[in-house]
């Protein structure tokens, strides 16, 4: 379904997030992604973070791309791997309600999917993940649904499935398939978002104990002034909190040596009105994923695997964190006018 006629850089009229048509490609929107997080283990207690995301870029009439990055960290040994795969000039078909993307010939990366029951396959670190990710619940609409716009310009659509049970299989080059299950968190977003990615972010996608899930969108914006988003989904049900009911503290620093960027790494996540009050631990520090592989077009960040323990230090949960706009690469430099 396209996006009716707008101003350059603004939400056009009555914009909003329409699901099932949705997770779909979306006709008229210069920047939207489709992205998964989260977090697996083998029967024999093995440990894996993972990420994959598909960016579908139409943008000035020339710049027009599909572009993928995946992520594996093994957490028991403590190692990272990540790639990409460019698709210049190349869309995905738009059809409601369904997405379906190869990255390349030999198919390393694979979504497909839609309406909460998605299929991802990636080849990283000699390891090969064939999942199968579903849902009941119906996707959280972030902004009441609405197109929002950002501070920093351009505006979004977005919409999140928070809790997605994952099966599946984990084959490494010279083994047997493992049998994985866990749990992923997807993220749709569509819009003009480019404003948003130059400017950076920090976000957080977490899973705490059975039945929470809490999202923190932190932008720096314009003049020092901040935007803030967040929202949580307890056994009571959901809520938006406003910037007064959460507190984000950083509690260390990461130079990166492959980029320079100095990142935030460690938080304090105190939300008082719930009672939670969250520490946040990177599960291996350097989970950066930068222009170490042939063309990269951009950006680079930091997107990573956390753990989660309460102010005792006892575990209650995992999550993804995602620091975005502390190395200008490509994206720093735009001109997102």
């Amino acid at each position: 379904m396209a996006i009716g006629k707008r101003r350059r850089g603004q939400p056009g009229r009555q914009l909003r997030v329409q699901l099932p048509e949705h997770d779909g490609f979306v006709k008229g929107c210069g920047v939207q992604w489709w992205y998964w997080t989260g977090h697996l283990q083998t029967a024999t207690g093995k440990r894996y973070g993972f990420e994959v995301v598909f960016f579908v870029f139409r943008k000035w009439g020339a710049f027009v791309a599909t572009l993928c990055h995946h992520a594996l960290t093994d957490l028991n040994a403590r190692r990272f791997y990540f790639d990409q795969a460019t698709l210049p000039l190349q869309l995905p078909t738009a059809t409601p309600g369904r997405f379906h993307f190869d990255a390349d010939a030999a198919s390393k990366v694979h979504a497909s999917g839609g309406g909460g029951h998605d299929h991802l396959v990636s080849q990283l670190g000699g390891v090969t993940l064939d999942l199968r990710l579903d849902t009941g619940e119906p996707a959280t609409q972030h902004y009441e649904g609405t197109a929002h716009p950002y501070l920093a310009g351009g505006y979004t659509l977005y919409y999140s499935r928070k809790r997605m049970q994952v099966t599946g299989t984990l084959t490494p080059d010279r083994g047997s398939a493992e049998a994985v299950t866990g749990e992923a968190w997807f993220d749709r977003q569509y819009g003009e978002l480019l404003p948003a990615i130059a400017a950076g972010w920090q976000w957080f996608g977490l899973h705490i104990g059975a039945d929470t899930e809490l999202m923190i969108f932190l932008f720096p914006g314009q003049n020092h002034a901040t935007e803030t988003f967040a929202s949580l989904k307890t056994a009571q049900g959901h809520r938006v909190l406003t910037p007064d009911d959460f507190f984000v503290q950083v509690t260390g620093e990461w130079p990166s040596p492959h980029t320079g960027a100095r990142y935030p790494s460690g938080w304090r996540v105190t939300i008082a009105s719930q009672g939670l009050d969250l520490i946040l631990t990177p599960a291996v520090v350097d989970q950066e994923l930068y222009g170490e592989h042939q063309y990269w077009p951009g950006p680079e960040y930091w997107e990573g695997a956390v753990d989660i323990a309460d102010a005792d230090g006892q575990p209650i949960g995992r999550g993804y964190v995602e620091l975005d706009g502390y190395n200008r690469n490509l994206f720093g430099r735009l001109d997102t006018d």
